[in-house]
């Protein structure tokens, strides 16, 4: 049976390499990896349903404010409809349509000014309140749209407009005495939140939307609504400035901005005439992963620091057992001149404490003593083949071939 043997002299140990301890963190490391692109990708399924139920919800605002203007819009037209044509009956039934009359008229209807034009669009009278109207209106009267009521009076024309920065509503209708055209128009307050009016401006005013979004409304070159302060009556040009990255989307069709205040996530969508932009803060796009990963690393550090004190504590009791059997040793070493180790398991033998192996006083005395005549004398040791003094020094494993 072959042995192998160790030095009797003292080694340094090398540390052991912990292959459970770098296990451990590689598969902490990769869960936690896993952990943070599922969480990503579940925070972005959650931030596009988030904007598609705010764009749903502003597309009905917006519908809600053109609806409410539109008929706010065509009852004031069609009450000043019935007024001109009230009064185009009453000059024909009449015949009356001097300055006093139509003044009159236009106090009691509270307008702000009567045209009565001929066939050849010449105003032939017209309320004095302000003055000369005709400078006011030429370019529209002159338009196709008022022109042809002279020669198809079943037609009219209704619109408001906005006409020297003030608006107005203005209905033409065919005469009904002779042939021309009587026009009517009234002056609008402009719409204000104030007078309880529902504005572009007051839509969003200061709305706390989800996640702290923000909205931004804007026409071609002006936010018009949204529910950040700091945005109102901005210029979209300026309000692109404050980001440093290009406005371009990402794979999953969302679009990352970079500003001195923080990152944005969001999208911008065409809404009737308006583009309509929605944009939530990082921190809160990422709230649920944040959080989640934060009370994951926590955890990994506390399952890591457990092994490494389980660990200490093995190793520990480990070396009181090896200090135990040195002192075993060390007592035996008084009482015997060699002490070996033998593992049963590995078949190793570790010389613990050994004499001079090329000592032979005992063989020497034995021999004088009986007197003894030896053809051949042997000594087995642990070292190389040798012959001195007439004795052959074998080693262990040439045993087999005495």
């Amino acid at each position: 049976m072959s042995r192998q043997m160790r030095s009797q002299m003292p080694q340094v140990q090398k540390k052991k390499f912990d292959r459970n301890a770098c296990l451990l963190v590689f598969t902490l490391i990769f869960v936690g990896i896993l952990i943070f692109s599922l969480l990503t990708a579940s925070d972005n399924k959650k931030l596009n349903r988030t904007l598609n139920e705010t764009f749903d919800f502003v597309k009905t605002r917006i519908e809600s404010y053109e609806i409410y203007n539109t008929n706010d819009q065509v009852k004031s037209l069609v009450r000043l409809m019935d007024k001109t044509t009230e009064l185009s009956r009453v000059i024909a039934q009449e015949g009356n349509f001097r300055a006093e009359m139509l003044d009159k008229y236009a106090k009691e209807q509270r307008l702000t000014g009567i045209l009565v034009l001929d066939k050849k669009l010449k105003v032939i009278e017209q309320t004095t309140r302000d003055g000369d109207a005709m400078p006011l209106w030429q370019k529209l009267i002159e338009s196709d749209y008022v022109r042809d009521i002279v020669e198809h009076p079943e037609k009219t024309y209704t619109t408001r407009l906005r006409n020297e920065g003030k608006l107005y509503d203005f209905v033409a209708v065919a005469r009904q005495d002779a042939s021309g055209i009587l026009i009517a128009y009234e002056q609008k307050e402009e719409v204000n939140e104030i007078n309880g009016d529902l504005t572009m401006a007051s839509l969003f005013s200061n709305f706390p939307f989800e996640m702290n979004g923000c909205v931004a409304i804007c026409d071609e070159d002006k936010i018009v609504s949204t529910n950040k302060q700091n945005l109102v009556s901005s210029s979209v040009e300026g309000a692109k400035s404050l980001y440093e990255n290009e406005f371009k989307s990402g794979g999953n069709g969302i679009v990352h901005l970079r500003s001195k205040n923080g990152n944005w996530y969001g999208r911008q969508e065409k809404i009737k005439d308006y583009n309509a932009y929605v944009f939530f803060p990082k921190h809160q796009v990422y709230i649920t992963r944040n959080t989640i990963c934060v009370i994951y690393a926590l955890l990994a550090l506390l399952i890591f620091l457990f092994y490494r004190v389980l660990r200490n504590r093995t190793e520990k009791r480990s070396i009181l057992q090896d200090q135990k059997r040195l002192r075993v040793i060390n007592a035996l070493g008084h009482a015997y001149s060699s002490i070996s180790l033998v593992n049963l398991k590995t078949e190793e033998i570790e010389v613990v404490k050994s004499s001079n192996y090329m000592s032979h006083k005992s063989f020497d005395y034995l021999l004088q003593k009986y007197q003894l005549k030896c053809e051949n004398r042997f000594i087995i040791y642990t070292k190389d083949l040798k012959k001195e003094s007439g004795i052959l020094f074998l080693p262990v494993y040439m045993t087999m071939l005495i």
